[in-house]
Parts: C-alpha cells; structure tokens; sequence
C-alpha cells in the first residue's frame, strides 16, 4: 500500500509542486479513454476441409465426400466444440450410410433375380423360334438366386468398408482443419497479448492530469470565490509554476487571511529568493515611499485619500493636492517619511505639537510650515489638514525599523488578519498606489501581479492598474470574494474564473454571467484487464471538521442592609443603617474549528491465467451551469470560462487546484492510479 497524506508536503510536494509551465491548476483526463482496441477481430473457424497427406481422395472430390458425411461446412463456427459437434455429425451420418448396406443388398438380390427372369424369357423365346430346346425355368431361378445372394453380399460388404473410409477421410479432413484454425487462434492471441501490453505501457506514461496552462499572452485573469481554500490553492499553484518557469511575481494579499503563507512556504523551501512582509505589524519595516520623487509621493496620498470615492469632489482633491505638494516641498531636502509627513501637517495647521515633532522636523523645517500658510488660509482648509493628518498618523511607525528593499524571484505584501479599519483600508489603497507606481517605473520587475480581495479597492484604482498593467504588458490576477454588479463590470476583461459562490444571489448572477446554456461533465471511468495481470486501485480521499462552541452568561446580584438603634428610648448609642449593594456580570465565548485532510492510495497487482477485458464508464456529474452548483462547488475546484477571440463559443472547464495533485502527477507509482475526478460532489 503506498500513502500520501499532507504530512507528505514538507518533504516531498515542493520540488513536484515548482515545476513549469506556468498554470492555473488541472484538469482531471481519463486516460482509459484514449486506449485504443485491438483492430484485429478474432479468427472464426471457416470449415474448409483440408486433404489429409496420403489419401487417394483428390481435392476436388474431398467437398463431395464432406457433404455426404456431415455436410460441406459446419453448423457451429464460433463455438470451442465445433470440432467435437461436427465430428459427431459424421459418426451420425456414417451410421445411417451403414444402415442403407441392408437396402442397397436387398436391391442388389431382387435385380439379380429379375435379371434371371429376363434371362429366362430371352432364353425360351430364342429357342421356340430356332426349333430348340429351353432351360428349365427353375433350374434359371435356382442358378440367379444363387448369383443373386453372392452379389448382394459382396455389395453390402463393399458399400459398408466405403463408408468407414469416408468417415476416416473425412474426419482427418476436419481436424486438420480446427488445428489449422486453433494455430491461427494462438497467432491472433499472441498479438493481441502483445498489443494489449504495449497499450498498458503506453497509458502508465500518460498522467492522469492535464496542466490548465496559463499563456503568457494572457494579461488579465480575474477570480471570483468565496473560499479561502481555493483561494490560497490557486495562489500556491499558480504562483509556484510561474517561479519555476523562470518569472517572478509580486503579490498583495489583501484578505486579511495570509492565503500566501503556503506559498511562502513553499518558496523558500524550494530555494528561491522571497522577500515577506506582514503588514501593519511590520510596517516599521517598509518604506513605500522610497525611491519616489515628490510628485510621485503626492500622486499616490491623494488617490489612496480620495480612490475610494466614485466622484471625488475636485475642488477638495485639488486643496489637498496642493496642501501635500507644499508640505512635501519643505520636508523634501531632509527625506520623506510618513512619520515626518503626519509631524509637518501637525506643524501646519498649528495642532498641539507630540513629543517626536521636535525630533521628526528640524527647527527650520517647522519655521518653514508655519510660513508656508496663512492664518486665514489655515483657517479655510484646517478640515482638509486634520483629515490629512488623521491618514498619515497611523502610519507614521513607517519605515523607522531595519529598512531593507523589497527585492527577490517572491514579493508579497500581506495584510494581517486584524479588524477592518481606516488604518487598513488606507493602506490597502496605498499598496495600490504603490504596485501602479512599480508598473510605471520598471514594467519588467512586475511581469505578473496579484491582487487578492480586490473587491476592497475602489473601482477607480483597480481600473486604473488594470490599464497601466495592460499597457506595459504585465500580467494582473485579480482575485474577488463577491460577484456583485461592480466586479462584474471590473472582471469584464480577459479570463474569467469562478469558484464557489455561498450567497444565493451572486451564485444566480455568475450564472447569468457565464450563461447557462453551457455544460461541463465530471467523468469516472473503470477499467478491469485480466490475462497475464490484473491491476487493482483503490483511492479514497477524507475530509474530518469538527467545531464547537462554548458560550456562558452569569449575573448576581446581592443586597444587605441593617439597622441599629438604641435598647431604650434614652439610650445613647447612635442609631445606625447599613446598606450595601454587589452586583457581578460575567460573559465567556469559547470557539474552536479543526479541519483535516488525507489522501490515500493502494494497489494491488496479481497474475491470472484466463483473458478477460471489461470495460464500465459511468458518467458520473454533467452538469447545467446553474446557481447550485455554483453554491456548492468543493474547495479545490473552479469553473474556467475559457473565452475565444474569433467569436466561436466560449468553453467552461472544471479546474482542479489542490496541490497534491502535483505530487501524484510526478509519482511513478501515481500515474499507475485510476484516480477518480477529484472530488465527488452533486449540487444540493
């Protein structure tokens, strides 16, 4: 029994799983499907009579000597006791021959006899015309009686002894003729044998797997799923094939999930050069301004200040623009970092100063802010200054750690899996900005993009990448959680691929989208060959989760209150109240989720004598694109929609992403497996 379970990843999958071409996934081919049958039909015993060496028979006679012992050909040509059943029908009719002796005597006796009688009358006539004298009639009778008994015996005894030659003639005649056939038969088995091992030599070469190629020419690729599996799958498997093809790739991961810890993983494990940052918890570490002129710093605040608006107000894009350029221009000569940008609006709108002001800004730099504006103009755009201060101050950590480039064959930018807030979202849009200003400056670092959750970003960013990444040849791979009215119009471009969609609606609404005219089949093939060997495989691949929830609410509440008075009416002891009041309230929330995967494989080989070929295709899913089966396709699996540009029609693929299928695909022993279609499923 050989196993591969995901233990198996860390030390076997990442040297299969980085290897070319470029590829979004696989899909599953039944390669039983393309064996070929044997052309050559099986040799039926014709029933020709062949002449035994030796026999006086010629072989133009021997037919006429078939057809009158048993027939000219057989009945039965295609039975194993053909031979037996004819020779038997010979037996048959060489008894009912031999049994015609008697007859054929009797006939004989009676026309010796007659013969007599004419003989008789011939004689008496001749004599009564010559004056003779004629034989007596008894004595003629007694002497053709005689004859006749003689003759008769002598034919019986003739015709039996000719029957038992024909039937020896006859028989060695068919026999030579099934050991004819019966050689023919070993022939024709013996090539089928060999062409039937051939074939099964040929198809152990095949993978059960064909590579959904990702072409280069391809520039725009967009994926909507809500599933975080297939989303880090798609990732590790894409990804992996365009490192291995000689490429490179810069990823933003902006889901919050880090779905690229795998391929980070991988990657390194693999031997290439990766640079990773956690973001916001390693923002010390990233600078994202470096390396950009100043207009280029402003260009990119502003559109993460405004791209998320659909109109954005140019009146208040143009104060800010100008504020920023500025602001820019004086903290120019010393450097620009997010830190000193939040210290100079800070500075410029006279806020109250912080503690790292004085060290962030030189004394001329802060003389030179407050110059910089009125007071009456302050005064005007102070809302546009605290807003732009209130962007820039969270990030202000920025750059003031170990600062290293951002350089290697891997660049991920990943977004933490903290709560969504305006910290996020601004640098979100800002790692936007910053990837556009990458494909500006230098189109061949980024030769592929990724951008996951992209449904984050405003439309107007995500456009605006799409056309400069379009228009410098880079590839982009945006990857959407929602399918609403705003991706479909962004996912409008270049190759679309959907994977499962849980909200009813956008599930109707990609439907709609691919069309639902279209089908794509998920087929299960079986194939049992005996002979020389038989081949048993059985796969079987198990999913475990278990979750539980544990949730406790308590609240008490406790109340005391004494009074104390004096024993009399004239006692002196002060008169007293106590009250005291206790109330508690606790909440506990405790969850856990556990989820598991194997992937297990036998096989098993044993050796028969008997030939048997059987052959059961089952087809197991052909599906209707419909809503349903949108909602529950499995974790590992996509539809492609396949577009054409000669306007023939579009084709939909079931994609398969699970990255062990790379591990199979390389195994040797993995390409013996008749693995079934990934993972077996029916909508609802």
């Amino acid at each position: 029994m050989r196993q591969v379970s995901s233990d198996d990843v860390g030390s076997v999958a990442w040297p299969v799983l980085f290897r070319g071409p470029e590829r979004v996934g696989w899909r599953f081919s039944d390669r039983t499907a393309q064996r070929q049958a044997f052309g050559e039909k099986r040799p039926v015993w014709d029933g020709e009579p062949m002449r035994p060496a030796g026999t006086v028979v010629p072989a133009a006679l021997l037919p006429l000597a078939c057809g009158f012992l048993g027939g000219v050909t057989p009945q039965v040509l295609d039975d194993s006791d053909s031979l037996h059943r004819q020779l038997e029908r010979v037996q048959l009719d060489a008894r009912g021959r031999s049994d015609d002796a008697r007859l054929i005597s009797r006939v004989t006796f009676a026309l010796i006899l007659v013969g007599g009688v004419l003989w008789w009358l011939v004689a008496s006539v001749y004599a009564w015309f010559h004056h003779g004298s004629a034989s007596s009639f008894w004595i003629t009778m007694l002497w053709a009686a005689g004859l006749a008994v003689l003759t008769a015996v002598v034919v019986g005894k003739a015709w039996l002894g000719l029957v038992r030659w024909l039937t020896s003639v006859v028989s060695s005649s068919w026999r030579l003729s099934y050991q004819r056939h019966e050689q023919q038969a070993r022939e024709w088995d013996a090539r089928r044998e060999q062409f039937e091992n051939n074939e099964t030599s040929r198809l152990a070469s095949i993978s059960d797997w064909i590579t959904a190629r990702l072409p280069r020419s391809v520039t725009r690729v967009s994926v909507v799923g809500d599933n975080t599996y297939g989303c880090e799958a798609l990732l590790t498997v894409m990804c992996a094939s365009i490192l291995a093809s000689g490429g490179s790739t810069t990823v933003l991961d902006l889901t919050g999930d880090i779905v690229v810890g795998e391929l980070v993983e991988g990657a390194r494990e693999a031997g290439y050069r990766v640079a990773f940052r956690l973001l916001p918890t390693e923002l010390a570490d990233v600078d994202l301004l470096a390396g950009m002129a100043d207009k280029q710093v402003v260009q990119l605040l502003v559109e993460a200040r405004h791209g998320g608006q659909e109109k954005a107000d140019l009146g208040v894009r143009g104060v800010d623009e100008g504020l920023l350029t500025t602001t820019i221009a004086v903290l120019s000569p010393g450097g620009l970092s997010m830190g000193r940008i939040a210290a100079a609006l800070r500075v410029a709108m006279h806020a109250r100063a912080r503690d790292t002001d004085e060290t962030l800004l030189s004394l001329a730099e802060r003389s030179a802010l407050r110059r910089a504006f009125s007071d009456e103009y302050r005064r005007q755009v102070l809302a546009n200054l605290r807003d732009l201060e209130a962007m820039a101050n969270p990030l202000s950590a920025m750059g003031t750690g170990d600062v290293s480039p951002l350089e290697g064959q891997l660049r991920v930018l990943s977004m933490s899996s903290e709560w969504t807030s305006a910290k996020t979202d601004f640098l979100s849009d800002l790692l936007v900005g910053w990837a556009a200003q990458q494909v500006i400056d230098n189109p061949l670092a980024v030769p592929t993009l990724v951008v996951t959750a992209a449904d984050r970003l405003a439309a107007r960013h995500l456009d605006r990448l799409s056309d400069l990444c379009e228009r410098r040849g880079v590839r982009l791979v945006a990857m959407f959680r929602k399918f609403e009215e705003t991706t479909a119009r962004m996912t409008g471009r270049g190759e679309i691929a959907f994977m499962r969609l849980n909200d009813p609606q956008q599930a109707t609404r990609a439907a709609d989208y691919i069309g639902r005219e279209y089908k794509f089949t998920v087929s299960q093939t079986c194939t049992t060959v005996g002979g020389q060997d038989t081949h048993s495989i059985a796969n079987n691949v198990s999913y475990t989760d278990s979750s539980g929830e544990t949730r406790g609410r308590g609240t008490n509440h406790s109340r005391t209150r004494g009074d104390n008075s004096g024993a009399s009416w004239n006692s002196k002891v002060p008169k007293t109240s106590n009250t005291s009041r206790t109330k508690g309230w606790s909440e506990s929330d405790t969850r856990s989720w556990n989820r598991t995967r194997s992937w297990g494989t036998t096989v098993s080989d044993a050796t028969t004598k008997s030939w048997s070929d059987s052959e059961t295709r089952q087809r197991v899913h052909e599906h209707r694109v419909d809503p349903e089966v949108i909602k529950n396709l499995p974790d590992y699996a996509m539809l492609l929609v396949e577009s054409t540009s000669d306007g023939s029609p579009k084709s939909i693929r079931l994609v398969e992403l699970n990255p062990e299928i790379a591990m199979l695909d390389a195994d040797p022993a993995g390409r013996r497996d008749a693995i079934k279609a990934t993972e077996m499923w029916s909508p609802g």
